[in-house]
C-alpha cells in the first residue's frame, strides 16, 4: 500500500464483544449512516453489556411494583374468599328487602368499613382477634355513615 492508499483509508474503531480489545478496522470505503448520512469511522462503537439493560430492567420493575403495591393497597389485603363474606354478611343483615338505591349505599358503607380495618388489622390478626375485627369494623362502619 502506498502513502496515498493510507490516507484515503478510513478507520472504524470497534470493541471486541468478547474481549474487550478496541480494533482499528481499515477501510477503503467511508462508512456513513444509512438515515442522516454522518461519517462514523471517526468514532469508538462499543457493545453495550447486558448486565447494564437487565439491572436497569430490574430496578424499573422493583420501584414500579412498590409503586403499584402501594396504590392498589394489597400488602395488607384479606384473601379474596375472606372479603366477600365479610362484604356479602354486611349487606344481607337486613331481613327485610331494600330499595336498589339502599342497597347500593349500603355496599358502599360495607366496602368502606372493610377497607379501614384493613389498614389496622391484618389478615393474621383478624384469625387470632375475630371479636377484635367485629368491634373495629362496626366502629368503622358508623365512621364511613359519618362521612358520607
Amino acid at each position: 500500500m502506498t502513502d496515498e492508499t493510507m490516507d484515503e483509508l478510513s478507520i472504524l474503531k470497534l470493541d471486541c464483544p468478547k474481549c474487550g480489545q478496541e480494533n482499528n478496522i481499515k477501510s477503503s470505503v467511508t462508512i456513513r449512516c444509512g438515515e442522516c448520512e454522518e461519517d462514523l469511522t471517526q468514532d469508538v462503537y462499543k457493545k453495550r453489556p447486558w448486565a447494564f439493560k437487565s439491572v436497569a430492567v430490574l430496578l424499573l420493575g422493583a420501584l414500579g411494583w412498590t409503586e403499584a403495591k402501594e396504590w392498589m393497597d394489597i400488602d395488607n389485603r384479606y384473601p379474596l374468599k375472606y372479603e366477600y363474606e365479610v362484604v356479602n354478611s354486611c349487606l344481607n343483615s337486613y331481613e327485610k328487602p331494600v330499595s336498589r338505591n339502599v342497597y347500593n349505599q349500603k355496599s358502599e358503607l360495607c366496602v368502606c368499613a372493610l377497607g379501614m380495618t384493613q389498614k389496622s388489622m391484618n389478615y393474621d390478626e383478624v384469625k387470632e382477634e375475630p371479636k377484635e375485627f367485629l368491634r373495629k369494623y362496626e366502629l368503622n362502619f358508623d365512621t364511613c355513615l359519618d362521612e358520607s
